[in-house]
């Protein structure tokens, strides 16, 4: 090029370098408005994923749920202690065998029958026992059944087998628990 050509161009761009420089960001800045904000802008409005009114009403929602969680809570600090531990003793937290065999020591002596044996298996929420037993007449034997169904533990008896000779019994019963 020669020199009177290129003294034009940079004459040209001097002079309209600030007009060019001012075009470029402008462009550059819309761009950005358009590639950048505008899609983050979308999501604000209403239905889109950042639209703040659902995340009032989840949160109105969960502030109801606390509240009745609240009531529910002082409902149960209210309950009188003692209904909480007889609430216990029909349904137990664990399966407990020493309190389970305990419950049939004294089941049995209540009507003067003597415990040959106990066996015990737990799994699931449910603890069961078989139980053999000997002693009384079948009498003394129906009003242990009958005690034994009014007992305040949960219990299902599930077999039952009578040997008339020696008055000997054997029962599988079912108590219940809390599984965690």
């Amino acid at each position: 090029m020669t020199s009177s050509v290129k003294k034009i161009y940079e004459y040209i761009l001097v002079k309209y370098s600030l007009i060019f420089n001012i075009s470029l960001l402008i462009v550059l800045a819309l761009t950005g408005f358009w590639l950048l904000v505008k899609p983050k802008m979308d999501l604000l409005k209403k239905g889109g994923s950042l639209d703040l009114v659902i995340y009032e009403e989840i949160i109105n929602s969960q502030k109801t749920y606390l509240s009745q969680l609240k009531q529910i809570k002082k409902d149960f600090d209210s309950l009188n202690q003692d209904r909480i531990k007889k609430l216990n003793y029909v349904v137990a937290d664990k399966p407990d065998l020493a309190a389970t065999f305990v419950i049939f020591d004294n089941l049995t002596r209540q009507h003067g029958l003597i415990i040959d044996s106990i066996s015990a298996d737990f799994s699931d929420g449910v603890f069961k026992t078989k139980i053999s037993i000997s002693g009384g007449d079948y009498r003394t034997f129906k009003e242990f059944l009958n005690t034994l169904e009014k007992s305040v533990r949960i219990m299902d008896v599930s077999n039952l087998q009578v040997s008339v000779q020696g008055n000997k019994y054997t029962l599988d019963i079912s108590t219940y628990y809390l599984s965690q």
